[in-house]
């Protein structure tokens, strides 16, 4: 596994936008893997939704085609460490998506996200986009 799937990325695969399905085969499903805390947000996403039974299915996708990597104590660290440093530096970043990137900088995974703006704040972390350019 090489890939960290930010949520937004998953909602474009879901939507079949800006190449990113084409381009997830290209790197292999098997080298892709999700947050437990993007299938929090996609969980939520679906809920709120105008179609909540649709877009449950959607996540349900996600949940079953990937490796979803839980939260542990050596993410707690790494969270609590960059929490620290970011509100030091005045430029925290929401915990959801510091949860997520510090997912990606424990295991040693590539952050997939279109993102960079908040993730890029985060030391040390390796970032790919996707969808550069593609909007």
């Amino acid at each position: 596994m090489t890939y960290l799937l930010d949520t937004d990325v998953c909602i474009f695969l879901l939507r079949d936008k800006f190449g990113v399905r084409e381009k997830m085969k290209s790197v292999g499903l098997s080298n892709c893997a999700v947050s437990i805390i993007t299938i929090f947000e996609l969980t939520f996403g679906a809920e709120k939704s105008d179609n909540p039974q649709k877009h449950h299915k959607q996540t349900e996708t996600i949940r079953d085609n990937f490796q979803i990597i839980p939260l542990d104590y050596d993410i707690a660290n790494t969270f609590a460490q960059e929490k620290v440093r970011l509100h030091k530096a005045g430029t925290p970043i929401d915990n959801f998506d510091l949860l997520i990137g510090s997912t990606a900088l424990t295991k040693d995974l590539v952050m997939v996200t279109g993102n960079q703006k908040h993730f890029s704040k985060i030391q040390n972390i390796k970032i790919d986009n996707w969808i550069a350019g593609k909007r």
